[in-house]
């Protein structure tokens, strides 16, 4: 590993840089730094943004996909930064910024460094005089989150960085910045290796340790690539199974069956639907998927009816009878009202039967590979939780964790649960595991 480091120096302060940082040092519209933990990447943008604060008064966006209190944001961090730099007599910390002091006479033409969330739109649009934007933890930046910064974020010589460690390939800002840069960006993958300052840290024998156990995991954690497989996750066989067989692919709406639409919802959370086909033979055809947040019921209507399908069913979950968007209808009430769709509640069941009745009719699941990407990814992501003894030793639970993967799992629970035969096991007939007797009885409709 050479220990040699780019440097800036001025009057009052030596700042090092790693040697593979060097680039971003050049004026560029998108800068991009991505890779695993303990490379440096959040300590090196964080001295170039505080070192160029000192050049000359900038306007300074440090922005998160969430950021509920500053305890949230990259504020501790470049409070230590400008600590370690010695640059105290120039940065005032206050409580919801910083402030540099280039003309203490005169504030407004001094550096500043605003913290906010994307949950927060509207303050988010009215930063167009922004020099740079700085998105921390940008793995989780959505499309929606970049039609708003991108355009608001469009002073001459502004720039909009990025740092993040990969999670999914198919995150928005590594399908759109690494994996399809625009030619106006700088991108550098960072990783340990790349950190001249690592041998002075604990952390070497714990990655040794790391990439001897779990090299999967050595290589999400500390080599930054994006996950394929998650520890205790719920679907892992089957999906393993899907890829060999070929089930990931490219999936049309077939002409011949009609269109049906299963829900999780949530209006703080993620709003998630499957779209899907019963196809002769048996197979479920999953050809598109949509997620939101803080999304009405009456509004995800109007997106699903953007994409132009016609929906003969919506599936929703047991609790749409009782939750409400704000409108003063249950969701229930909302869909039956607006939709010219059948609605179906699906009773509710144990998650454990739920999760089987999944595994069971993933033989017969194909996957639209390109719609349907940012599914499949959550649905590795899917996962029992970990107990962790006292003695460090782990063992997998039978609880799902609760996250974001877990409202896409559970939408595709509802749509199984909803398509299984509701009669008693024994009178449906083992050809027919899905109910699909329609195609060989065009009289009866397609849910029975």
């Amino acid at each position: 590993m050479e220990n040699t480091m780019f440097e800036i120096t001025d009057n009052e302060t030596e700042i090092s840089f790693p040697p593979k940082f060097y680039p971003m040092l050049n004026p560029m519209r998108f800068k991009i730094l991505y890779g695993g933990r303990c490379s440096g990447k959040s300590v090196s943008f964080a001295k170039l943004l505080l070192t160029l604060g000192t050049q000359k008064p900038l306007r300074i966006l440090c922005i998160r996909h969430v950021l509920q209190s500053m305890t949230g944001s990259v504020k501790k961090l470049l409070a230590d930064q400008i600590h370690e730099m010695g640059l105290d007599y120039f940065y005032e910390i206050q409580r919801d910024l910083i402030r540099g002091r280039n003309d203490p006479l005169n504030p407004s033409k001094c550096t500043e460094i605003r913290f906010m969330g994307c949950q927060n739109a509207d303050s988010i649009r009215s930063q167009e005089g922004t020099d740079i934007c700085w998105l921390e933890e940008a793995h989780d930046i959505t499309k929606e989150d970049l039609l708003i910064i991108i355009p608001t974020i469009r002073k001459k010589g502004s720039e909009i960085w990025a740092s993040f460690n990969p999670r999914l390939a198919s995150d928005e800002i590594y399908k759109r910045m690494v994996m399809n840069p625009p030619p106006n960006a700088t991108v550098i993958r960072m990783n340990y290796l790349d950190n001249p300052w690592i041998e002075d840290t604990e952390l070497m024998e714990d990655i040794r340790q790391m990439k001897e156990d779990d090299y999967d995991q050595y290589q999400h954690v500390y080599l930054g690539a994006c996950i394929t497989t998650t520890k205790g996750s719920i679907y892992s066989k089957q999906i393993k199974k899907a890829e060999v067989d070929g089930r990931f692919t490219r999936v049309p709406p077939d002409p011949r069956a009609s269109i049906i639409v299963s829900l999780d919802y949530g209006y703080a959370d993620h709003t998630v639907a499957w779209f899907a086909q019963v196809i002769p033979g048996g197979e479920i055809h999953l050809f598109d998927f949509l997620m939101v947040k803080q999304t009405s019921a009456l509004d995800f209507i109007k997106l699903v009816n953007e994409k132009g399908y016609v929906v003969s069913r919506y599936y929703l979950p047991w609790d749409a009878a009782a939750v409400s968007f704000g409108s003063g209808l249950s969701v229930e009430e909302t869909f039956r009202r607006q939709s010219s769709a059948a609605v179906q509640v699906v009773p509710r069941n144990d998650k454990k039967d739920g999760i089987n009745a999944v595994r069971s009719a993933f033989p017969n699941l194909w996957f639209d590979s390109e719609k349907c990407e940012e599914g499949i990814e959550f649905l590795k992501m899917y996962r029992y939780k970990e107990n962790i003894a006292n003695d460090g030793t782990e063992t997998i639970s039978n609880i799902p964790v609760h996250d974001k993967a877990s409202d896409i799992a559970d939408s595709l629970r509802t749509l199984i649960m909803g398509i299984r035969p509701t009669k008693p096991k024994e009178e449906v007939k083992a050809p027919d595991p899905f109910g699909l007797d329609i195609y060989r009885n065009p009289r009866r409709g397609w849910m029975g």
